[in-house]
């Protein structure tokens, strides 16, 4: 590894883990994660959403992994292209909370009611996670935190004193009203 280059990550794959395992907890069996890409790199979010079912025995497979990939596609026309697949779930996982706020909005716009139609979930705790109706559960992950270790680790290398180079920051489960116990 080059000695000049240190990484500061958040941990995805522990905070789909969590995701996970609160929609288990609360009795949700049948669920989906909403993706915006499916790159080997990005996976870590839903393999440890996965990973939580399947450590309470529920399978959930690749079928339930929705891409929108708004590089190729506007973000309407994939919920519209999943729309029938997402009414069948009772909760969905989405990759951010932008991608859980604009989900909650289509669903209003459709009749549905978050949570009583549908548990929604997102990832990040943006500001607007706080003030939605109703307000967002997500994964709290400490951006302060993180810009703050990359730039102590950045003085140290200046100053040539040792640094860790590959920081994994932990994350944190926020409970909020948008989804419902079974």
């Amino acid at each position: 590894m080059n000695n000049k280059m240190v990484q500061v990550f958040i941990d995805d794959y522990l905070g789909g883990y969590k995701i996970g395992q609160y929609f288990a907890s609360i009795n949700h069996r049948n669920v989906a994660m909403l993706d915006d890409n499916d790159e080997e790199e990005t996976r870590h979010r839903w393999r440890g959403f996965r990973q939580a079912f399947l450590d309470n025995g529920i399978n959930i497979d690749e079928d339930s992994h929705f891409i929108i990939n708004i590089k190729t596609e506007e973000l309407q026309e994939g919920l519209d292209r999943f729309y029938p697949k997402l009414m069948e779930k009772t909760a969905v996982f989405c990759n951010s909370d932008f991608y859980a706020l604009r989900l909650i909005k289509y669903l209003n716009e459709h009749g549905k009611k978050v949570p009583d139609d549908i548990s929604v979930a997102g990832y990040d705790d943006i500001f607007f996670s706080k003030i939605s109706s109703p307000e967002l559960t997500t994964i709290r992950q400490d951006v302060q935190m993180k810009a703050e270790m990359a730039v102590d680790s950045m003085m140290r290398m200046i100053k040539n004193k040792p640094v860790e180079h590959n920081i994994k920051l932990p994350v944190e489960l926020i409970i909020r009203q948008s989804c419902k116990s079974l």
